[in-house]
């Protein structure tokens, strides 16, 4: 089940707040080995946590963070342009209002099997595309390890913006790159993930829009 938050919501929700920073830093720190600056709060909160960020969560039926991620406009801060700029070629980054940088794409592996893991990470794709569609969105960019980038060029014939660098904090290839949105690429995510469902409609983005302090169940 796919939630969607503005960062203005999780502002205004410590309790909401506290549960996914704390698991943002659970998978990244303690399962994936990122060394981030606030790793020793147990919570991963950053400067790219703004009030016009919007926050993806998949939950289990029971209740329990499974998955989230972020959405980010290339026209303001932003990871690519202020922290990792040697991954990208001069000139090639998006910087408009019409683009979006896709980041914290996080998953817990331990305790769930494969198909378990990659539909949790299918339905947050499909989320953040499909938000990004009804958004007249034109342009998703990301930084991924390079082992991920064949996967996007075959979904959304990604297009790298620069060369592939080894982050040395972790000791992996990463590359950044950019992906157009469209139905195409979501008709190619639902078909290698076997979910047919959508995860956000228009409804469920206006309803977002409107009710700035209230949590929105998308799927």
């Amino acid at each position: 089940m796919i939630e969607i938050h503005s960062g203005y919501e999780i502002d205004a929700d410590w309790t909401l707040a506290k549960e996914l920073y704390t698991f943002r830093h659970q998978v990244a720190v303690g399962e994936m080995g990122w060394d981030l600056p606030n790793a020793s709060s147990g919570m991963d909160r950053d400067e790219f946590d703004l009030q016009n960020t919007i926050h993806f969560i998949d939950r289990a039926n029971t209740g329990q963070i499974l998955g989230v991620s972020r959405l980010n406009s290339m026209a303001g801060p932003n990871l690519m342009r202020d922290i990792f700029p040697d991954y990208c070629a001069p000139d090639r980054l998006p910087q408009t209002e019409r683009s979006l940088e896709h980041s914290r794409f996080l998953a817990h592996r331990k305790g769930l099997s494969t198909t378990e893991y990659m539909k949790v990470l299918g339905r947050l794709l499909l989320a953040v595309h499909e938000y990004a569609l009804h958004t007249d969105v034109t342009r998703i960019a990301s930084l991924t390890y390079m082992t991920h980038y064949n996967l996007a060029v075959r979904l959304f014939k990604a297009r790298p913006l620069g060369l592939p660098r080894i982050y040395k904090e972790d000791g992996n290839m990463y590359l950044a790159f950019t992906c157009n949105v469209n139905e195409t690429g979501i008709i190619n995510t639902r078909r290698y993930t076997g979910i047919s469902k959508p995860q956000v409609t228009l409804k469920h983005v206006i309803d977002l829009s409107l009710q700035s302090k209230k949590k929105v169940v998308a799927a």
